[in-house]
């Protein structure tokens, strides 16, 4: 299930869905299968680079 099928199936907005999934990340879960999603979203959205999945943790 991606973050858009999340998001319909919760009828919550897709940006509280990459939200919880940049959290679970950042605690430690290994969520490569929505790195490609996530970049997307970023990339249309022209977000600050420490919302990206790869970007090292200072």
């Amino acid at each position: 299930m991606d973050a858009a099928q999340i998001a319909d199936a919760k009828r919550i907005h897709i940006n509280l869905v990459l939200v919880k999934l940049l959290e679970l990340h950042h605690l430690g879960y290994d969520l490569r299968h929505y790195q490609a999603q996530h970049h997307a979203f970023i990339k249309q959205l022209n977000l600050p680079a420490h919302f990206q999945f790869d970007v090292a943790a200072g």
